[in-house]
Protein backbone atom coordinates (compact mmCIF):
# COMPACT_ATOMS: atom_id res chain seq x y z
CA UNK A 1 0.00 0.00 0.00
CA UNK A 2 1.12 3.56 -0.67
CA UNK A 3 1.39 6.33 1.89
CA UNK A 4 0.20 9.90 1.33
CA UNK A 5 0.95 13.05 3.32
CA UNK A 6 -0.56 16.48 2.68
CA UNK A 7 -0.18 19.82 4.42
CA UNK A 8 -1.92 23.13 3.81
CA UNK A 9 -1.51 25.81 6.44
CA UNK A 10 -0.69 29.41 7.22
CA UNK A 11 2.73 28.60 8.71
CA UNK A 12 5.41 27.09 6.43
CA UNK A 13 6.33 23.51 7.21
CA UNK A 14 9.94 22.37 6.81
CA UNK A 15 10.38 20.02 3.86
CA UNK A 16 12.86 18.08 6.02
CA UNK A 17 10.00 17.43 8.47
CA UNK A 18 7.81 16.26 5.59
CA UNK A 19 10.57 13.88 4.49
CA UNK A 20 10.71 12.48 8.05
CA UNK A 21 6.98 11.71 7.85
CA UNK A 22 7.44 10.08 4.44
CA UNK A 23 10.31 8.01 5.88
CA UNK A 24 7.98 6.78 8.64
CA UNK A 25 5.32 5.91 6.05
CA UNK A 26 7.93 4.14 3.93
CA UNK A 27 8.92 1.87 6.79
CA UNK A 28 5.54 1.43 8.51
CA UNK A 29 4.66 -2.02 7.19
CA UNK A 30 8.01 -3.42 8.21
CA UNK A 31 6.92 -2.69 11.76
CA UNK A 32 3.61 -4.46 11.04
CA UNK A 33 5.48 -7.60 9.87
CA UNK A 34 4.30 -7.18 6.28
CA UNK A 35 6.36 -8.73 3.51
CA UNK A 36 7.40 -5.36 2.09
CA UNK A 37 7.59 -1.77 3.29
CA UNK A 38 4.68 0.56 2.82
CA UNK A 39 6.38 2.71 0.24
CA UNK A 40 9.73 1.24 -0.72
CA UNK A 41 9.14 1.45 -4.49
CA UNK A 42 9.35 5.21 -5.02
CA UNK A 43 8.72 8.59 -3.44
CA UNK A 44 7.72 12.05 -4.51
CA UNK A 45 6.93 15.50 -3.20
CA UNK A 46 5.17 18.52 -4.68
CA UNK A 47 5.22 21.93 -2.99
CA UNK A 48 5.27 25.67 -3.49
CA UNK A 49 8.63 27.17 -2.57
CA UNK A 50 9.23 30.54 -0.89
CA UNK A 51 8.93 32.32 -4.25
CA UNK A 52 5.57 30.56 -4.84
CA UNK A 53 7.17 28.51 -7.60
CA UNK A 54 5.91 24.97 -8.04
CA UNK A 55 8.40 22.16 -7.34
CA UNK A 56 7.90 18.48 -8.08
CA UNK A 57 10.61 15.93 -7.34
CA UNK A 58 10.27 12.16 -7.65
CA UNK A 59 12.49 9.09 -7.43
CA UNK A 60 11.95 5.44 -8.28
CA UNK A 61 13.13 2.34 -6.42
CA UNK A 62 16.35 2.89 -4.50
CA UNK A 63 19.00 0.63 -2.98
CA UNK A 64 18.58 2.14 0.48
CA UNK A 65 15.40 4.21 0.57
CA UNK A 66 13.47 6.28 -2.00
CA UNK A 67 12.88 8.97 0.63
CA UNK A 68 16.63 9.11 1.33
CA UNK A 69 17.27 9.58 -2.41
CA UNK A 70 14.56 12.24 -2.50
CA UNK A 71 16.33 14.07 0.34
CA UNK A 72 19.59 13.98 -1.64
CA UNK A 73 17.80 15.26 -4.74
CA UNK A 74 16.35 18.23 -2.85
CA UNK A 75 19.77 19.19 -1.52
CA UNK A 76 20.70 20.99 1.67
CA UNK A 77 18.67 24.16 1.10
CA UNK A 78 16.36 25.11 3.97
CA UNK A 79 13.11 24.49 2.12
CA UNK A 80 9.66 25.03 3.59
CA UNK A 81 6.15 25.43 2.24
CA UNK A 82 2.56 26.16 3.23
CA UNK A 83 1.32 23.70 0.59
CA UNK A 84 2.83 20.20 0.33
CA UNK A 85 1.80 16.82 -1.10
CA UNK A 86 4.08 13.84 -0.48
CA UNK A 87 3.77 10.20 -1.48
CA UNK A 88 5.61 6.92 -0.98
CA UNK A 89 4.86 4.05 -3.34
CA UNK A 90 4.46 0.33 -3.01
CA UNK A 91 3.81 -1.05 -6.46
CA UNK A 92 1.08 -3.61 -7.02
CA UNK A 93 2.43 -6.93 -8.35
CA UNK A 94 1.34 -6.14 -11.92
CA UNK A 95 3.35 -2.90 -11.84
CA UNK A 96 6.61 -4.16 -10.31
CA UNK A 97 8.44 -3.62 -13.62
CA UNK A 98 7.81 0.13 -13.29
CA UNK A 99 9.45 0.68 -9.89
CA UNK A 100 12.80 1.86 -11.30
CA UNK A 101 11.11 4.71 -13.20
CA UNK A 102 10.60 7.95 -11.32
CA UNK A 103 7.74 8.82 -13.70
CA UNK A 104 5.69 6.08 -12.04
CA UNK A 105 6.12 7.63 -8.60
CA UNK A 106 3.58 10.15 -7.37
CA UNK A 107 2.45 12.90 -7.02
CA UNK A 108 1.40 13.26 -10.64
CA UNK A 109 1.20 16.62 -12.38
CA UNK A 110 -0.62 16.83 -15.70
CA UNK A 111 0.34 19.46 -18.24
CA UNK A 112 -2.26 22.16 -17.79
CA UNK A 113 -2.77 25.32 -19.87
CA UNK A 114 -2.26 28.87 -18.58
CA UNK A 115 0.38 27.88 -15.97
CA UNK A 116 -2.33 26.15 -13.95
CA UNK A 117 -0.83 23.66 -11.49
CA UNK A 118 -2.71 20.53 -10.54
CA UNK A 119 -1.21 17.63 -8.59
CA UNK A 120 -2.71 14.39 -7.41
CA UNK A 121 -1.78 11.30 -5.46
CA UNK A 122 -3.85 8.18 -4.99
CA UNK A 123 -3.69 5.00 -3.00
CA UNK A 124 -4.38 1.75 -4.77
CA UNK A 125 -4.90 0.64 -8.35
CA UNK A 126 -7.26 2.59 -10.58
CA UNK A 127 -8.91 -0.36 -12.28
CA UNK A 128 -10.86 1.71 -14.80
CA UNK A 129 -7.98 3.95 -15.92
CA UNK A 130 -8.50 3.03 -19.60
CA UNK A 131 -12.18 4.02 -19.40
CA UNK A 132 -11.20 7.29 -17.74
CA UNK A 133 -8.52 7.92 -20.35
CA UNK A 134 -11.03 7.32 -23.16
CA UNK A 135 -13.27 10.02 -21.68
CA UNK A 136 -10.58 12.72 -21.87
CA UNK A 137 -11.35 15.30 -24.59
CA UNK A 138 -7.82 15.24 -26.02
CA UNK A 139 -5.16 12.62 -26.45
CA UNK A 140 -3.32 12.17 -23.19
CA UNK A 141 -0.24 10.21 -22.27
CA UNK A 142 0.15 9.23 -18.63
CA UNK A 143 3.63 9.68 -17.13
CA UNK A 144 3.65 6.03 -16.06
CA UNK A 145 2.65 4.97 -19.55
CA UNK A 146 5.67 6.78 -21.02
CA UNK A 147 8.09 4.79 -18.88
CA UNK A 148 6.45 1.51 -19.90
CA UNK A 149 6.72 2.50 -23.57
CA UNK A 150 10.40 3.37 -23.08
CA UNK A 151 10.91 -0.07 -21.49
CA UNK A 152 9.73 -1.74 -24.71
CA UNK A 153 12.13 0.24 -26.98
Amino acid sequence: MCGIFAYMGHEPLSILEVLKVLQILELEQERLSESSPLGGDGAGIAFLDKRSEFRLEKVGKANISPVFDLRLLLGKAALSSCLVLGHVRQASPEFEKTIEHKECAQPYKPLCPYNFNLVSAHNGVIQNYLDLKDKLNTSHSFESQKSQENNRL
